[in-house]
């Protein structure tokens, strides 16, 4: 989401979120009665009242967290880049797919993972890494994950210069077939 965006919806959350919270006061006596529109009447019914009041707190509650998220910036944005060097004559950026390409075909090539899925994450001026793999029936897995582990932090430091904070291996599955040799 780029910045009119966010600010967009900061600004419809707020209004939503103020205006939930007058209708609410005044539901409540707390605005007291001089200040309710007359179109407001039907909601002061007591079979109507409380219904009303939930639908409220239930709308400030869904505004003030619009509101937050509008003002947080995002951990990972869709094509997201991270930073490897930065001199006087500009920036050198790399794609956060690519490094996720990079890691896929070099976890691939250890023997014992039939299949993995990574996903990276811009982590300031580091990345940090998630992966998913299947692994076949015949390997050690925590030994395996820690080759893994160690592989991926060494390549992408050397490929892209990027310090990496965390490389978490799941085991997704294990496979039971054997690739067929053709």
């Amino acid at each position: 989401m780029g910045p009119f965006d966010r600010a967009l919806v900061a600004v419809y959350a707020l209004t939503v979120t103020l205006v939930a919270l007058g209708v609410a006061l005044v539901l409540t006596g707390w605005l007291g009665r001089w200040v309710v529109p007359s179109d407001l009447y039907v909601f002061l019914r007591p079979g109507v009242r409380e219904p009303a009041l939930v639908a409220l707190i239930v709308l400030v509650l869904v505004g003030m967290r619009l509101f937050w998220v509008s003002l947080r910036p995002g951990t990972r944005q869709q094509g997201g880049h991270a930073v490897v060097d930065e001199n006087v004559l500009g920036q050198v950026r790399i794609a956060l797919p690519a490094i996720e390409g990079l890691v896929g075909k070099v976890v691939a090539e250890v023997p014992g993972i039939r299949e993995v899925k990574p996903r990276v994450v811009a982590d300031g001026e580091r990345i940090a890494m998630r992966l998913k793999i299947t692994v076949t029936p015949d390997v050690h897995i925590p030994d395996l994950a820690k080759q893994v582990q160690e592989l991926v932090q060494a390549r992408v430091r050397e490929v892209t210069g990027i310090g990496i904070n965390n490389v978490w291996v799941s085991v997704e599955s294990i496979a039971t077939t054997k690739p067929r040799v053709e």
